[in-house]
């Protein structure tokens, strides 16, 4: 009686550099984590947190993923606004507004403004004006190094992007 091999079912939970570079490529691409984690080679969602939550250098690298695929969101934007193919259609041989592709659009758009605002609202949020004539309402701003711990401190000026690498 022979033995039979088990084979691997599921899906991969054992961190691999190959698996988290591609996940970090997908990222920087501005492809969500929970679409790539559908990948039959993908691990879970909750796998990829997991590892993250263990390394910093991890964790630095998603996060600085996260910012450049923001970048790769905003411009899917202007392609999104700036592709007309759809806004026409020919009804009884005339040329009519397609108004459903236009309100696609429009929708796509707006849902990603959306997300960029509340993922980084400094960059992609509504600017308010909170100053009051004597100052006294003026918002604080920047971060207070002095507070933070070394290793958050590295972090957050490790995971900084300028605008002008997007």
């Amino acid at each position: 009686m022979a033995e039979e091999q088990k084979k691997a079912t599921g899906r991969p939970s054992k961190f691999t550099e190959a698996l988290f570079d591609e996940i970090i490529s997908r990222i920087s691409e501005g492809e969500p984590l929970r679409q790539i984690c559908r990948d039959a080679h993908m691990p879970t969602f909750a796998t990829v947190y997991s590892w993250i939550g263990k390394g910093d250098e991890l964790s630095i690298r998603f996060a600085r993923a996260r910012i450049v695929g923001w970048c790769a969101i905003a411009e899917d934007c202007l392609e999104i606004a700036d592709d007309g193919r759809n806004d026409w259609m020919e009804v009884n041989g005339k040329s009519v507004q397609n108004s459903e592709a236009i309100q696609r659009s429009k929708l796509r758009v707006d849902t990603r403004q959306k997300m960029l605002a509340i993922w980084d609202p400094t960059r992609y949020g509504n600017k308010i004006d909170l100053t009051s004539s004597d100052g006294s309402m003026s918002p604080k701003s920047g971060i207070d190094a002095a507070k933070l711990s070394k290793e958050n401190l590295e972090a957050v000026l490790a995971a900084r992007i300028k605008p002008e690498q997007c």
